[in-house]
């Protein structure tokens, strides 16, 4: 199972970064067992975003959405992901 989720977040970051758009770990929490993550987009356009993945509380859910300004950086604030695991990221441009 773990195999199919990471292939499937792999997939999805991948195709993130050709849309223009990176997620990377953020701020660290609780001596880097949990991170919040940044997402910057290399897009012309506002890109909004939210993630799908296990949290700090080891419970499988989905964050709000953010917006990311064109060419700039969101931090997914409030939302605690377990380091090293794998997060679903589903992005959307306001043209597609």
């Amino acid at each position: 199972m773990h195999s199919l989720t990471r292939k499937v977040a792999t997939a999805a970051l991948v195709a993130g970064a050709l849309f223009g758009s990176l997620a990377v770990p953020g701020t660290a929490y609780a001596a880097n067992k949990y991170v919040q993550l940044k997402v910057c987009s290399g897009s012309t356009e506002t890109v909004k975003f939210y993630f799908v993945g296990e949290n700090q509380y080891g419970d499988w859910g989905s964050s709000r959405f953010w917006e990311i300004a064109p060419k700039g950086c969101t931090v997914a604030e409030g939302y605690w992901w377990i380091a090293g695991q794998s997060v679903e990221f589903h992005h959307r441009k306001p043209s597609t």
